[in-house]
């Protein structure tokens, strides 16, 4: 209930925000936080996917709904380590390429 309020929460502040162009940051986010609201669902919706004749205590799904599930689970539980690595990858080119800027111009200026 926590990450689904928390993935809700953070959706709605990037979409309310007041810049019309987002940062690659925002969509980078907003990509995560989605991936988390789906699998908060799944992890709310639970043993309720598996099929009838299986033994599980709650389970009211058929073969299609616990494949359903498992494909969606699978898939994104995947999203958020490439968000987070995009993330990761997004932030070193940034501080790289700023000091490769710097470095080039205090070498113009000595010259």
């Amino acid at each position: 209930m926590i990450s689904l309020g928390c993935s809700l929460s953070l959706i709605w502040n990037i979409f309310r925000g007041r810049s019309g162009n987002h940062t690659i940051y925002q969509r980078t986010l907003m990509g995560c936080a989605i991936s988390t609201l789906v699998l908060s669902i799944l992890s709310l919706w639970g043993v309720a996917a598996f099929p009838e004749s299986s033994s599980v205590m709650g389970a009211m799904g058929t073969i299609s709904t616990c494949s359903a599930q498992g494909f969606l689970y699978q898939w994104v539980i995947f999203i958020p380590p490439l968000y987070y690595m995009t993330l990761s990858l997004l932030s070193f080119w940034v501080l790289f390429f700023r000091l490769v800027h710097q470095n080039n111009n205090s070498r113009k200026k000595r010259q």
